[in-house]
């Protein structure tokens, strides 16, 4: 018979001081948070580099009939990609443990890049979400950090100062300027202050679907901005679109 000597902590109590942040899963950096650090900078340079080798690794086993799954190469190359994201995942979240936070905002997890291959993508999304997943759990028990998921439904595409949605607001991968109020940042900042938003709202939409969540979104749009003449010139349209954004940048606070 086998006994195991089992070590288990009593659980950290809740933080009662410090701020809530919302936490953006990135294409150009791993994490970026509401208050505008930006971690894991290196990630998708590494895996572009590690998605080469594996697909060239690939072809060559196919064109010598093997399979991928068959080769010890194949298979070391998967458990490095899958180390290396977990790895990461867990040294940037400790770094926001040790700041004075006691809340953690995030998306319900979907990890893909775009960019990369398939079969790359389903490796990191496996890896990542396991490895987020288990790290923000961590946290809550031995740090006292509460954690927030909610709804990641026009995260992207949603101004995190008026409430404008539209896809045209990301301009680019890295960059937002909202087409109504025109406020301008970096993209995964105002996702990251668009995730800490929805906290406040009851279940995070969780159980919405993407339609009703938008729908929502202009309902409260259109509600905010549809009674100052001073700042709308024409009534935004039906789901929030607005054909001659008129609202001074100035009037709303970065």
């Amino acid at each position: 018979m086998l006994f195991a000597l089992v070590k288990k902590s009593a659980a950290a109590p809740a933080r009662t001081g410090g701020a809530s942040i919302g936490v953006d899963w990135g294409l150009v950096s791993m994490f970026t948070t509401s208050t505008g650090q930006i971690l894991g900078q290196n990630l998708h340079t590494w895996l572009t580099e590690r998605d080469s080798e594996l697909t060239a690794l690939t072809a060559q086993l196919q064109r010598h009939g093997l399979k991928p799954s068959k080769s010890a190469r194949f298979r070391a190359l998967n458990t490095r990609i899958r180390a290396y994201v977990r790895n990461e995942v867990g040294r940037l979240l400790n770094q926001l443990a040790t700041q004075d936070v006691r809340e953690i905002v995030v998306e319900k997890l979907d990890f893909r890049f775009g960019g990369l291959s398939k079969r790359l993508n389903r490796i990191v999304s496996r890896a990542g979400r396991a490895a987020v997943t288990k790290k923000l759990a961590s946290l809550t028990e031995t740090s006292g950090i509460a954690v927030t998921e909610v709804n990641p439904a026009h995260t992207s595409r949603t101004c995190s100062g008026c409430g404008y949605v539209d896809a045209r607001n990301r301009t680019s991968q890295q960059r937002f300027r909202c087409r109504f109020c025109g406020r301008k940042l970096l993209a995964d900042i105002n996702a990251a202050r668009t995730v800490l938003g929805r906290s406040g709202v009851q279940g995070g939409w969780l159980c919405w679907s993407r339609d009703r969540v938008l729908a929502w979104l202009d309902r409260e749009f259109t509600a905010r901005w549809r009674y100052d003449p001073t700042r709308l010139r024409e009534r935004p349209t039906a789901r929030g679109r607005s054909t001659a954004p008129s609202l001074p940048a100035e009037s709303i606070a970065a």
